[in-house]
């Protein structure tokens, strides 16, 4: 799509400058495949194996055992369990681990570390954090990307060199979080009875996950 095509320019001409750092690249690049994966309604499944980018198609009736090209692990697409359970189902194998792990808990626990270490670790992990908001916080801050009024999600237009103009795109937004429904510019919530007046009256919504109209004040209005 050309819009997708426009963003990841973008994306790559501000990582070139200086702005974005490839780990926040690689973020922003994996948090649209999850969109994708999100909106196919399990009909494309992505490797159970942590950091692994394979995504496969997976059809009705199909074996839901993956042995990925990838990372080369042997996988469950249904239950995540890695390697895949040969023999039982996914609720068997479920239950199977359960009881393993209560085995476990109930064993001798080791130490891991004197409380220095893990105070260390902790402290580390929580620098490690404040970076990347840091990072992500400018970012959206160049381009222009705005906080979902109901949950604080990151919301952004196709075209993000033009995201606080309404010539290509109009400022009703839809989160594709939580659904809420709010204006693009302001803020303001946007309900069936109300409008902040931003975007004319007739413009509607466009559902993120259907690309399908959505009509915003009721007929009555």
């Amino acid at each position: 799509m050309p819009g997708e095509a426009q963003s990841e320019a973008l994306l790559r001409r501000l990582t070139h400058a200086g702005w974005l750092t490839e780990a926040l690249l690689e973020r922003l690049q994996a948090r649209a495949l999850e969109k994708a994966v999100g909106a196919s309604r399990g009909q494309i499944r992505r490797c159970p194996t942590p950091d692994c980018k394979h995504c496969v198609a997976m059809e009705d009736g199909q074996l839901p055992q993956l042995d990925c090209p990838l990372c080369g692990k042997d996988s469950c697409l249904l239950c995540q369990a890695v390697p895949f359970h040969i023999g039982s189902t996914c609720d068997e194998h479920k239950s199977a681990e359960s009881k393993a792990s209560k085995a476990r808990i109930r064993g001798r626990r080791k130490p891991n570390g004197s409380v220095e270490q893990q105070r260390s670790r902790s402290r580390s992990r929580s620098r490690g954090r404040v970076g990347d908001q840091d990072a992500l916080a400018k970012w959206m801050q160049i381009t222009g990307t705005r906080q979902c009024p109901g949950c604080g999600m990151g919301v952004s237009k196709e075209d993000l060199d033009r995201q606080t103009s309404q010539r290509v795109e109009c400022h009703k937004m839809i989160c594709r979080n939580c659904d809420t429904r709010f204006c693009f510019g302001c803020l303001q919530v946007l309900t069936g009875t109300s409008s902040c007046g931003c975007t004319g009256n007739t413009h509607g919504f466009i559902d993120p996950k259907t690309g399908g109209f959505v009509q915003h004040l009721n007929p009555l209005m």
